[in-house]
Order: structure tokens, then C-alpha cells, then sequence
């Protein structure tokens, strides 16, 4: 950068270097080009592992040696590769998804890997969301074959899809976007989207007959609660019928007052009682009233002599 003097003085003007560092690069770096089970086409992928390799394409080598060359590859010290996949005319296997009635094509799923190995790939579709009209989840998966028998890989499940373009769970652009097996895409000729509802997400409307009729029969419901709870306490406040007898008992006429019959104590209970006051010499010396043997009703005992 040039240097402006403005004043009289020794200025100094730093000038760049004409050496360059030399900058270490990476002199193991391989690219293998070949044909092999899965994953993407004519397209560089960086490995820096083998399990890299596996998981993007596949170890089958039934199409091809790749998958040997990378192996060696990694035992023998390598440590970061880049690997394309070729093929001869590849093409992408997909499927077309159709409405419950099976009238009009709504959603085309691709393979995002060209190739046998789309044909693997499955996809389950269910309605168990808050809004089952409107929504609906979709499970993706692979079927592969391990140690002889087939299993469920690559296991994917998306929740609450729509097939509206205004929603943020739009299925064609959610999928395409996050899904590592497939792409979707709106059928050619699928119906235009309506605004669907749910019956058991969302509640019922009704006119204005309806909501009177209800809150009608809410407050007739309160109204005869209500009398009931009535009912209930004037038969407890009844009073008592004076044309009856006055019971002699005060036991009994407490309980009377109170609008029932009351409890007497048990007879045996009151003969006991005398007895506890006659044995403790009380002022007042009553009769035995229990039966003794070979004797009348009333007739003192020996404990009360």
C-alpha cells in the first residue's frame, strides 16, 4: 500500500514477500470408480472408513469388485477416498400411491438410489394421527437379507403428513427433504386438496337450534337435581306427627324430634347397669331383671340380696 507523506520524515512501507510456504496436501487420497448395489450415481461420494462405504453402497459385490477394492483399500493404511458409482441406462424404481377409493393417483414415491435396490424398498401407510382426514404417517424401510433370513433396515417413520402445498408437513417437499430411501412427488392428475376435518380432533358444529336445544336440556337436568336435593331435605326436616304417643322413653323422644327412629340400647346392656348400681349401694335399689333360675321375672338373685 502506498504511503501518503503529509509531513516532513522517514515513513516505512512493508512489501509482501515473493516466497510462498509450501503447503502440505494429502498425497493418499484415491478415487475408485465402479459399479456397485446401491447409492448415488455419477456422483463423487467421500468414504473415510470402510463402515462409510458399507452403509452408502452396500457390501454386496454380486455386481461388481468395488466393494473389495475399497476393503484393501483401508486395511493397507488409506484413510480418506472418494467413490462414484456408474451404470448402463440406471433407472429408479417407484410406486404410485392412490386414494381409499382407489380412484385417482395422489402420491409417486421414487428411489433416490437408481438401481435393483429400489425395488427393496417398501413403504406402509397408516391414519393414526390427531386428524385422520387430513393427515396421515408413512413408515419407510428395506428388506435385506442378513445370515440367511430377511430383515427390516434403514427404518424410517414420518408422522402427520399432509397432502396440502400450504402446510409445512407437505408430503411431497417434507419427504424429498428428509427422507434417505425415497422422493416424492404429487401424481400427474391428483385432485386439488380440500380443507379436510376430523371428528375426533376437532369438535362438531351445529347451528343455533342445536346449541338452545342443549342448553335447555342442561338446565332441566340442573332443575330436577336440584328438586331432588329438595325432596331429600324436607323428608329429613319432617316433623314429628303429635297425634302419635309420646314415646316414654327420652331415648327414644330425642330420636323422634329428629325425624327417625332411634336406637334403643340393648336390654341386656340396662340390666347390667342396675346391677353395677345396686352392687355399688346407689340411694336407689332396684330390681334384678334378669331370669333366674327357678324363679319369676323380677325376683332379686343372689347378687342383688
Amino acid at each position: 500500500m502506498a504511503v501518503s507523506p503529509t509531513f516532513p520524515g522517514v515513513y516505512v512501507q512493508e512489501v509482501p514477500s515473493g516466497v510462498r510456504t509450501i503447503v502440505g496436501v494429502g498425497t493418499s487420497i484415491t478415487v475408485f470408480i465402479g459399479e456397485a448395489k446401491q447409492g448415488p450415481m455419477n456422483r463423487p461420494s467421500l468414504c473415510l472408513s470402510y463402515s462409510d462405504f458399507a452403509r452408502s453402497f452396500s457390501e454386496d459385490a454380486t455386481v461388481g469388485d468395488l466393494p473389495y477394492y475399497v476393503r484393501l483399500f483401508f486395511l493397507n493404511g488409506g484413510t480418506q477416498c472418494y467413490v462414484v458409482r456408474t451404470a448402463n441406462n440406471p433407472a429408479a424404481s417407484s410406486v404410485t400411491l392412490r386414494d381409499e377409493l382407489n380412484a385417482n393417483d395422489v402420491l409417486v414415491l421414487t428411489a433416490k438410489d437408481p438401481g435393483r435396490a429400489g425395488d427393496n424398498v417398501r413403504a406402509v401407510v397408516t391414519y393414526g394421527s390427531p386428524q385422520p382426514e387430513s393427515m396421515f404417517n408413512i413408515d419407510l424401510f428395506r428388506w435385506d437379507v442378513q445370515n440367511g433370513a430377511r430383515v427390516k433396515t434403514d427404518l424410517e417413520s414420518w408422522k402427520n403428513l399432509s397432502m396440502n402445498p400450504a402446510s409445512p408437513v407437505f408430503a411431497a417437499t417434507f419427504l424429498t427433504q428428509n427422507s434417505k430411501l425415497v422422493d416424492a412427488a404429487v401424481a400427474a392428475g391428483a385432485p386439488a386438496p380440500v380443507a379436510g376435518f376430523s371428528q375426533s380432533g376437532r369438535p362438531v358444529r351445529h347451528d343455533g337450534t342445536d346449541a338452545v336445544f342443549q342448553n335447555v336440556d342442561r338446565t332441566d337436568r340442573q332443575r330436577r337435581r336440584h328438586a331432588a336435593q329438595s325432596l331429600s331435605t324436607e323428608r329429613r326436616r319432617q316433623p314429628v306427627r303429635r297425634d302419635q304417643p309420646e314415646p316414654a322413653d327420652p331415648q327414644r323422644r330425642r330420636a323422634a324430634d329428629r325425624g327417625h327412629p332411634g336406637r334403643r340400647r340393648p336390654a341386656a346392656r340396662n340390666r347390667e347397669s342396675r346391677q353395677r348400681a345396686i352392687r355399688r349401694g346407689g340411694t336407689e335399689r332396684r330390681e334384678c331383671q334378669r331370669d333366674v333360675r327357678g324363679g319369676a321375672r323380677g325376683a332379686a338373685c343372689a347378687a342383688c340380696r
